[in-house]
């Protein structure tokens, strides 16, 4: 019957009270020759099964031993639910994580957090798979019981970047589906979708949502079925705080901490559960709100925008400038190289932590067998660049990043690109790597003399495995490091320094030239040039 067009959940529940049993019901459908219900053959039944097989996923039927009671509880369970997983964990204790897809960085955060002490405490977490707030969700509950909702079929990934979360979870938790196999996401299913979220939860903790969401569509879904509903409470000025916060004011439970979310799972309750009249009838005012103005498929590419992405991360908790990059510029560039028709992931790591380093390219050689091409980018500095003022910590700092990442970066890629035949190293050095001037200081400038001196050593050991190096001597480029100068840099000057795009290219031309050929270093400035590169600093110290 689950297979049958015509025949909700709704439908299917006053047919089973009226004929008692499902083939009774199916009998008596074929009797009414209702023109609006087409009853699903053996064939139908049968077809349905060998796609789910293929796809690697199991069905749930209503009424089997392992179908999720609290959701078999609700107003309208569903008739089927496609799983691939681990099937225990629906009958675990759960809480429901919903929230803004374009969610500041300080929110996924707090959420991640969260995530990961309920894991902790032995409560499963579940979401819907969306960006944003439900993709933190799943991160942060990946070493416990993740569950994961998706509104399409269960074997399409949507959003398509989350393809490594998605089969994550399914790993280490279950991915669960009412959608039959091969169903494009359209924004019907994404309603349906959230009732099961609340179904299936003993609460749903909301967090940076607006007034009109669907995270009030699912907290409303909450509160239908006497779960417990719970907010994150928010900037007043913030849109996205303002249904959150109105709940709060409603008679939602305040979370700050998983202290909150474990206290009211853990105090006793009558059974069913029963809230005051009058706090029930007003949390239920508060999330009647609109539908959203947009579709889903709008609200997900407005948060695929780089720039709304970025407008996004910001919020009214500090946010360091990693972050924002890691939010916005990595996973935008990743985003477009999928919408021209690449494959790109986000590997997100700290260079200057040697076991991270290892763990990356350790996920690189399980899941793409081979590595063709390092690059090595990452360099800071400080303000403080003489010896006067330059202090040991900051000394550390810039070696650790600058000399100590690549290095690590490197020793762990060696195998791959050993095994590659032709393997690329390019390490972006600086200027300041073979023109000594005081402006950059004596971290700065001793750790890019290292990068240059360390892609030659390379050179020499390797050159007989395949592998060769390149370092690239870029003068001023305008990125988010000059921010770190004494002396701010104008926004003219700026201009007419190269771009990142620049050394794109750059790095582009190395990487299609073929094995055979190595060139062991390049130097890049702009036609600009400040006369302190050319005299090796003979401007005044405070001139920058």
């Amino acid at each position: 019957m689950a297979l049958s067009s015509g025949i909700d959940p709704c439908r299917y529940a006053q047919l089973l009270e009226q004929f008692g049993e499902p083939i009774a019901a199916l009998a008596g459908l074929a009797d009414m020759r209702r023109k609006d219900v087409r009853i699903a053959s053996l064939k139908d039944a049968e077809a349905a099964i060998a796609k789910a097989a293929t796809a690697g996923a199991d069905i749930l039927l209503r009424g089997d031993n392992a179908y999720p009671f609290r959701l078999a509880e609700t107003a309208r369970p569903p008739l089927a639910l496609y799983t691939i997983g681990d099937q225990t964990l629906l009958n675990r204790q759960m809480v429901g994580i919903v929230g803004a897809r374009n969610a500041s960085a300080a929110a996924k955060r707090f959420i991640e957090e969260l995530a990961k002490d309920l894991s902790k405490a032995g409560i499963a977490v579940v979401s819907g798979l969306a960006r944003g707030i439900d993709a933190a969700a799943h991160r942060g509950s990946l070493d416990g019981m993740p569950v994961g909702v998706v509104a399409d079929g269960i074997d399409i990934v949507y959003p398509p970047e989350d393809a490594d979360l998605q089969s994550a979870i399914a790993t280490n938790g279950i991915l669960v589906a009412e959608s039959p196999i091969g169903a494009k996401p359209t924004d019907r299913h994404f309603p349906r979708r959230n009732r099961i979220v609340a179904g299936l939860a003993s609460g749903v903790v909301v967090i940076e949502a607006a007034e009109r969401s669907g995270s009030l569509i699912t907290a409303r879904f909450a509160l239908e079925e006497n779960r417990e509903v719970m907010a994150v409470p928010g900037f007043p000025g913030d849109p996205r705080s303002r249904g959150a916060n109105r709940l709060i004011q409603e008679g939602a439970t305040m979370v700050q901490s998983a202290d909150d979310v474990l206290k009211v799972l853990h105090t006793p309750q009558p059974e069913p559960m029963v809230r005051p009249v009058k706090a029930k009838r007003q949390m239920a005012k508060a999330l009647t709100a609109e539908p959203p103005m947009t579709s889903t498929a709008e609200a997900e590419a407005a948060v695929s925008d780089p720039k709304d992405r970025l407008l996004s991360a910001l919020g009214t908790a500090p946010v360091t400038v990693d972050e924002l990059a890691r939010e916005c510029q990595l996973e935008a560039s990743a985003a477009a190289l999928r919408d021209a028709g690449g494959s790109a992931e986000v590997l997100q790591l700290d260079v200057a932590d040697a076991d991270a380093v290892d763990a990356a390219a350790q996920a690189i050689s399980v899941k793409h067998g081979r590595l063709d091409i390092l690059l090595n980018s990452a360099g800071i500095n400080t303000a403080n660049r003489r010896f006067a003022n330059f202090s040991t910590k900051d000394w550390k700092a810039v070696v650790d990043v600058n000399l100590s990442g690549v290095f690590y970066c490197i020793q762990a890629a060696l195998p791959m690109l050993r095994a590659a035949g032709d393997g690329l190293v390019i390490n972006i050095s600086s200027w300041a790597g073979n023109h000594i001037n005081y402006l950059t200081g004596p971290g700065y400038t001793a750790t890019k003399y290292g990068v240059g001196a360390m892609s030659e050593v390379l050179n020499m050991e390797e050159f007989q495995n395949g592998v060769r190096a390149t370092s690239v001597y870029p003068a001023e480029v305008a990125t988010p490091i000059l921010d770190s100068r004494p002396v701010p840099v104008s926004d003219a000057d700026k201009a007419r320094m190269a771009q990142p795009e620049d050394l794109g290219d750059v790095v582009l031309l190395l990487a299609e030239l073929p094995g055979r050929v190595c060139i062991n270093e390049i130097t890049v400035s702009p036609t600009y040039n400040r006369l302190y590169m050319g005299q090796g600093g003979s401007m005044a110290p405070d001139a920058e």
